[in-house]
């Protein structure tokens, strides 16, 4: 019993996180130029009992590409900003 009570308040409380898009409204765009973005990985290895971590620099290359600023109204009525890139082929 006291499962599927905890299981119905549990949905419950999912189910009325769950705010609906009312409204996307455009606000602003921006040109993000092309660049290189550097990212680490962290490896661990022992040596003599010791912990060494080892930083693995990776580069990435990322395109020009334009960014939208919408503001989102859901039906709850908050409001956010979000900015999304938009599609090349748009």
């Amino acid at each position: 019993m006291r499962k599927t009570v905890l299981v119905i308040l549990m949905a419950v409380f999912i189910l009325a996180g769950c705010a609906k898009e009312v409204s996307k409204k455009e606000i602003g765009r921006r040109t993000v130029p092309a660049h290189t973005e550097t990212y680490y990985t962290t490896h661990f290895i022992t040596s003599g009992g010791v912990l060494i971590p080892l930083m693995t620099p990776h580069i990435r290359f990322i395109q020009e590409h334009e960014e939208i600023l919408y503001e989102i109204t859901y039906d709850s009525g908050k409001k956010q900003q979000r900015w999304e890139v938009q599609d090349a082929d748009k």
